[in-house]
């Protein structure tokens, strides 16, 4: 697997950072693992830097319509993807990813991007912020999130 996935609860965050080549299963296996972790009108921060992008037209055209299904049923969230010229995705890619209607933005700074996603939400209720892990909840792992 070439994903590393983050999810804050308290901040409504998914950070993802990838490596080596990225296929349309791990884009798959992603998705589902936000999906069930509840996370999906979170904030998304997606380190695509030094990745390779491996998606065919039928793999973009499978991947816009459960975004469409997830946006009807609940939101998507905005997207953040970290890229430098290492970077290898396809205009296309970046076409679909553009057509889903939520805030979208190319970065090549992670302050910066993190910025933007906070911008887009106001700051979590003290109470929410607050809330720590009981009996039968699990911790999420938010090192490097700040």
């Amino acid at each position: 697997m070439s994903f590393h996935l983050k999810i804050s609860h308290p901040h409504h965050l998914v950070m993802a950072t990838a490596r080596g080549v990225v296929t349309a299963a791990e884009i798959d296996d992603i998705q589902v693992r936000i999906v069930q972790a509840q996370a999906m009108p979170y904030g998304k921060l997606y380190d695509l830097r030094g990745v390779t992008v491996d998606l065919s037209t039928s793999d973009l055209a499978a991947h816009a319509g459960k975004l469409a299904a997830y946006r009807s049923t609940g939101g998507v969230g905005p997207l953040a993807l970290l890229v430098d010229l290492t970077t290898t995705i396809d205009p296309s890619v970046i076409a679909a990813i553009a057509a889903v209607p939520r805030p979208c933005r190319l970065f090549e700074e992670p302050a910066k991007a993190l910025a933007w996603l906070r911008s887009l939400r106001p700051e979590p209720e003290p109470a929410e912020a607050a809330k720590a892990p009981g009996p039968g909840r699990a911790r999420t792992d938010t090192s490097g999130m700040e």
